[in-house]
């Protein structure tokens, strides 16, 4: 991500001091410390360390400013191995369905959104800002509520993946997607109208009731 903002921004990656820092509160002591420059940091870090008077720090780029530079942002996913898959695949379909039910939880309810987020970031925001960041990411597909496995997402993502990287050999998304889980958890949770429709929908109703 944050090289991608660099490419976006114009500037020269080799002119950078590259630091792998985190988990992201780590990200954020070494700023106060004065030990890094500049630090991508979660939006509600951003908005505790600028609201705070005993520190200098300032945000340089927000949240929609960073949308803006760079649509189409990295992401985490569940990866396994092929054993496991095969061995393991009841498993791996109620992982498929709890990963979408997590995703959905926060995004319809900020109730649930605000339960997630005092369990997991230790720096207070106000309440309001915590609600600012929840109702801007369902504006900005922050939640993939359908599992997203869309393959123009992926074809995006791999795209982008292999322009800083052109030596690395080239690999498919059938080689690295096992699709089949998330249809089977959409069959139980439904599917919602959004960005990560699936491609191929047959035999699944739209947004049925969780278990």
């Amino acid at each position: 991500m944050a090289r991608r903002l660099v490419r976006a921004l114009g500037i020269e990656g080799s002119d950078i001091d590259w630091q792998a820092v985190g988990p992201p509160p780590e990200r954020s002591g070494r700023l106060l410390a004065d030990t890094n420059d500049v630090s991508l940091i979660r939006v509600e870090e951003a908005i505790a360390l600028t609201t705070d008077d005993s520190n200098s720090l300032h945000t340089l780029l927000g949240f929609a400013e960073l949308k803006e530079l760079v649509p189409l942002q990295p992401h985490g996913v569940l990866a396994m191995k092929e054993a496991y898959e095969q061995s393991q695949g009841e498993e791996v379909t109620h992982l498929a369905r709890g990963v979408i039910r997590s995703s959905r939880a926060p995004h319809d309810d900020f109730k649930n959104f605000r339960k997630v987020h005092d369990h997991h970031v230790s720096i207070s925001a106000p309440d309001p800002a915590i609600r600012t960041i929840w109702k801007q990411e369902p504006h900005t597909n922050g939640f993939a509520v359908n599992g997203e496995l869309t393959h123009n997402h992926w074809q995006n993502q791999m795209t982008l993946f292999y322009k800083p990287n052109p030596g690395l050999p080239r690999i498919t998304r059938a080689h690295i997607i096992a699709g089949p889980f998330v249809s089977k958890a959409l069959e139980s949770h439904g599917i919602r109208d959004g960005p990560d429709t699936p491609d191929l929908c047959v035999g699944v109703a739209k947004d049925s009731a969780f278990d």
